[in-house]
């Protein structure tokens, strides 16, 4: 990449997470804020991979890499050529992990989370989360988002009476839910955040992230 290439990559890194950003308080319910404590590190060596956290790729090496992302959010399909490169060049090393964490500015993006877990119940959630960021443009501005996600789910293949049945259901969204008041007790207020093994990568490049992953697994091997 040249100098210049590189300058204006990192140029549109920043306007875009600039973007982004925002408050926890209008992600969570203000009464509940109220009564949490401020942001919180995780304890060393306890994980942000729960048994229910969606993962897009896993390794033996124990290095975990999570996002909270929102998949309507724009920096955060500007980070997936990134996240695909690690994924292919450390396949069954590297375990990344995905974290819902919807902004509210962004209108369909619950409903794009609950697709991508409903897909997910069918052991196809990385190929939504592909398809819903690759398709960004297309969903984000529409009247019927939802509609949209369902094609989704028929071009993947999927049970449509199975896939319908966990978008309605309750707990699909506790799972969405859940994982947006992690993301809050521990600081998050833009899309994406990136956690290396517990710890929170404050990037400033695109190639910030690639190095940080290298350098865990040099110490992992």
């Amino acid at each position: 990449m040249s100098s210049t290439t590189a300058a204006r990559s990192n140029a549109r890194f920043a306007i875009l997470v600039t973007l982004a950003v925002l408050t926890v308080g209008a992600i969570i319910v203000a009464g509940l804020l109220a009564t949490r404590p401020g942001p919180t590190a995780p304890e060393a060596g306890v994980s942000l991979v729960t048994p229910d956290t969606q993962l897009l790729a896993e390794g033996s090496s124990g290095v975990e890499l999570v996002e909270f992302g929102d998949f309507e959010c724009p920096a955060c399909a500007t980070f997936e050529p990134y996240l695909d490169e690690l994924r292919e060049r450390y396949a069954g090393e590297l375990t990344i992990a995905f974290r819902h964490f919807p902004l509210p500015q962004h209108t369909h993006a619950i409903d794009a989370a609950l697709a991508a877990e409903a897909a997910g119940l069918q052991g196809r959630f990385a190929e939504m989360h592909d398809l819903l960021y690759a398709t960004q443009g297309e969903w984000s501005g529409a009247d019927d988002a939802a509609a949209l996600f369902r094609g989704y789910a028929e071009r993947l293949g999927l049970d449509l009476a199975a896939y319908d049945t966990a978008v309605a259901d309750a707990g699909t969204r506790a799972a969405v839910d859940a994982d947006a008041e992690a993301g809050a007790a521990l600081g998050v207020n833009s899309t994406p955040t990136f956690y290396l093994d517990g710890k929170r990568l404050e990037l400033t490049r695109y190639t910030d992230l690639a190095d940080a992953v290298e350098a865990a697994l040099a110490d992992a091997r």
